[in-house]
């Protein structure tokens, strides 16, 4: 008899895991020919080589978020015709190439934009915000981990664009000063938006509409985006000025200083902000909770 109750502990031990996530599905199955176990088949590829554990499984969720949820995927494509229009529209249009800050202008508009999206960071998640209320994970680890995810999906943009503004503007020589400044701008743009999203989340609608927003929202939404990117292209200022009043030689150094400039905006608010989220998640989870 114990034996037997052993066995069957033994095979519920071992199937538990695939009946959680579902044998009917294609992904256990291609985990299991690939030699991938099924919780680590959830990481994306990229992300595999990391230790997994929390700041890894949010990574994931948010960069599965990034790709599979409409409202993530409509925001990923606004963000990207936003940030390329702009620079398309003031290099190539007649006389657009004689705008001697033109690139600088570029770096901090599409560095502000990019940081926007973490606005509303919890209310995207709506009720699943209650998981991470419930398991007790970190503010600090949290927020660092999203911002991670985000940088992947949108860092790749940002350098891209920072590096051809200069270059289609005939000024190939200001691309390092022109990505230190859009990298300021990024790094103080999250950290802004962050505030946002702690202490002014609001839901979103359960609809289908990928660009549907709750009543009330929209106007909150246009604001704190507005509030973000002020706030964003003053603070980055600073960097702004060393790119201009450097000579051209030394224009590596506002690449320096740009990315200490915003990993530090980052780090500095995820401390801070990691703590208020500890305090304030119960009040952020009915925040975003959907109004029934």
């Amino acid at each position: 008899g114990l034996a037997a109750i052993l066995l069957l502990l033994w095979w519920w031990s071992f199937t538990l895991e695939g009946a959680m996530l579902g044998n009917t599905s294609a992904g256990p199955a291609a985990a299991s020919s690939s030699g991938v176990g099924i919780v680590a088949s959830l990481v994306p590829a990229l992300l595999r080589r990391l230790p997994l554990g929390r700041t890894t499984a949010i990574m994931s969720r948010d960069l599965r978020y990034y790709w599979r949820e409409p409202r993530m995927r409509s925001g990923m494509a606004s963000l990207l015709i936003t940030s390329i229009f702009l620079p398309v529209m003031l290099l190539v249009l007649p006389g657009g190439r004689q705008f001697g800050a033109s690139s600088v202008i570029v770096a901090v508009f599409v560095g502000s934009v990019t940081g926007v999206s973490m606005a509303n960071l919890f209310g995207n998640d709506g009720l699943a915000f209650a998981s991470q209320v419930l398991i007790g994970v970190p503010g600090r680890i949290e927020l660092r981990a999203r911002v991670a995810a985000l940088s992947m999906v949108v860092l790749p943009l940002l350098l891209v664009v920072n590096i051809a503004a200069p270059i289609l503007g005939g000024r190939p020589g200001q691309v390092p000063g022109t990505v230190g400044v859009g990298l300021a701008a990024f790094g103080v743009s999250v950290s802004t938006a962050l505030i946002a999203a702690v202490w002014v989340p609001y839901p979103m609608p359960q609809s289908g509409n990928p660009f549907a927003v709750s009543s009330g929202g929209a106007t909150v939404r246009g604001m704190s985006g507005m509030l973000v990117m002020g706030v964003a292209m003053g603070a980055t200022t600073p960097v702004i000025l060393l790119f201009v009043l450097l000579p051209a030689a030394l224009t590596w150094l506002t690449l320096l200083v740009g990315t200490a400039w915003g990993l530090g905006a980052v780090l500095i608010g995820t401390y801070i902000l990691g703590d208020a989220v500890d305090r304030r998640g119960p009040e952020i989870l009915a925040d975003v909770s959907p109004r029934i």
